[in-house]
């Protein structure tokens, strides 16, 4: 429940920052930092999940979130040659594109494990019901 509602208060500090602060990019994307190490910290402090997995899943899309913040923070007054902004640029896609691959390569791997075990317990039930038929 605690998570539930640190999640909420994330999701209100991130609009009210887009309405209110929109002429401080920088003051933006530095809330959304702090925002994502409180996330971490809690994360990995209380273990809201159930599973291992989803705590480290979490914490990995919390440190990614991180490296594209930073990536953001050179789009602002820090950087003024065009040709580095070109280059982080790119350095910024190549990130988002393996978040989504790796994302993607687990949901898959989830689905056809899922499918693996759906299969076999179909297979057991149809082997049980014929053993069941033989004895009749």
């Amino acid at each position: 429940m605690l998570y539930n509602s640190f999640f909420v208060v994330r999701r209100l500090l991130f609009a009210l920052s887009a309405i209110q602060l929109n002429d401080y990019v920088f003051l933006q994307i530095l809330l959304q930092f702090v925002s994502s190490l409180g996330l971490i910290f809690f994360i990995n402090w209380y273990q809201p999940f159930l599973e291992r997995k989803m705590t480290r899943l979490e914490t990995f899309n919390e440190w990614t979130e991180i490296m594209l913040l930073y990536h953001l923070m050179m789009f602002t007054q820090w950087i003024g040659d065009p040709i580095q902004r070109h280059k982080i640029g790119w350095s910024f896609i190549a990130l988002i594109c393996v978040y989504m691959m790796l994302h993607l390569s687990l949901m898959m791997y989830v689905s056809v494990k899922d499918m693996i075990k759906k299969c076999k317990l179909r297979y057991q039930r149809r082997a049980s019901r014929k053993a069941a038929l033989n004895k009749i």
